[in-house]
């Protein structure tokens, strides 16, 4: 298991897709303004969207890329929401729920994309290994047909 974390943590291109994502994941958000937080832990509604990180988020007006970001987010998106469902209250102050659940989103996330670029640095060796066999298995069989003529 310690083993398995270790290459997942330290896979190159997992780590390039993490980043990638939290740039544009920071980027998006970034440019949106804050939602009307008020006293005692009020949050004005503006929109029928979700506040996320204290900014109102509501997925048909959002830019395409970030709509395709979501989509691909989606597992992560999924897990981060089963944590929220079971660590918070109804209680709590709906802005920073808001934010706890962009923390556990984006940590979820950033490991679904670390577990994508494992599985696509394992397939891509996997092929290159079989056609490396494939290779050699070919260049073997003119060797010996080589061979074996006058």
């Amino acid at each position: 298991m310690r083993r398995f974390l270790k290459r997942v943590a330290f896979n190159r291109l997992g780590q390039i897709l993490c980043i990638v994502h939290l740039v544009l994941v920071v980027y998006f958000f970034g440019q949106k303004a804050p939602v009307i937080f008020e006293p005692p832990c009020f949050i004005r509604p503006t929109a029928a969207g979700v506040v996320w990180a204290g900014r109102d988020f509501f997925f048909a007006s959002e830019p395409a890329l970030l709509r395709v970001v979501i989509i691909l987010d989606w597992p992560g998106l999924f897990v981060a929401n089963l944590v929220r469902f079971n660590l918070f209250t109804r209680n709590m102050c709906p802005y920073a729920q808001s934010w706890w659940y962009a923390g556990f989103s984006l940590l979820f996330t950033s490991i679904q994309w670390l577990l994508v670029g494992l599985l696509i640095t394992f397939l891509l060796r996997r092929f290159k290994t079989k056609l490396g066999n494939a290779d050699s298995i070919h260049g073997d069989t003119q060797q010996a047909l080589g061979a074996d003529s006058p």
